[in-house]
């Protein structure tokens, strides 16, 4: 819904858009894909800020879930300051329990260092019969994603793997985040073609694009 016109112009005919008409929490807003995405066994659900995500990371996932065939596998991360995200509340036998917004949380809750980084991979039928189940949060009006997955996790299996990448899970949500992010990919794209034998005489003056070719033994 919000900013649909710019997402449409930046996917360019790449990717089938569904329109969120009313803004009312991300588990409503995967609830809109429903009839696109019917007879998918499994559906990956991503959060929208955090471009740095690695496909291996993604892969990793999707392999979890069809080693353990568990309901439902998310990615976590341990932060020194988790504050703002969703914590993991972990059962006994280290399988996901739910996962309880900064909003609702209490402060026993909020002292847990493991958060959630928004990226899962559903049992797509299982995914949208927990949505129908998800009930509006009182506090924000909205309806939580998260609320689904602790539905499944009460049901059946939900798994955290924990990422190793703490850049991996940074979000850009404001213009200093996004600086930050920038570097980060600045310096990811100078170290793959300096693995390829480019030489850097000055890497953290380059600014680099993805598609950019560089043969091996040039120096910049």
């Amino acid at each position: 819904g919000y900013g649909y016109e710019l997402v449409r112009e930046s996917i360019d005919g790449r990717a089938r858009l569904v329109r969120q008409d009313k803004l009312l929490g991300s588990g409503h807003a995967v609830q809109c894909a429903e009839r696109v995405l019917k007879g998918y066994d499994t559906v990956v659900v991503l959060y929208c800020d955090t471009p740095l995500l690695r496909a291996s990371t993604l892969e990793a996932l999707v392999e979890r879930r069809c080693a353990t065939g568990a309901d439902c596998v998310l990615l976590s991360a341990e932060l020194d300051r988790p504050t703002g995200y969703g914590r993991i509340i972990r059962a006994a036998d280290g399988t996901v329990e739910r996962i309880v917004e900064e909003n609702d949380a209490t402060a026993d809750q909020k002292r847990i260092r493991e958060i959630n980084v928004g990226s899962y991979v559903f049992d797509g039928p299982k995914l949208f019969a927990a949505l129908k189940r998800v009930r509006c949060n009182p506090l924000k009006k909205e309806y939580y994603l998260t609320d689904a997955v602790g539905i499944l996790a009460s049901e059946g299996r939900v798994e955290a793997v924990v990422s190793s990448d703490p850049e991996e899970i940074l979000g850009a949500n404001s213009r200093t985040e996004l600086l930050t992010l920038q570097a980060v990919c600045r310096r990811r794209l100078v170290g793959m073609h300096a693995e390829n034998g480019v030489i850097f005489r000055d890497p953290d003056s380059v600014v680099l694009d993805a598609d950019v070719r560089i043969g091996e033994g040039t120096t910049v």
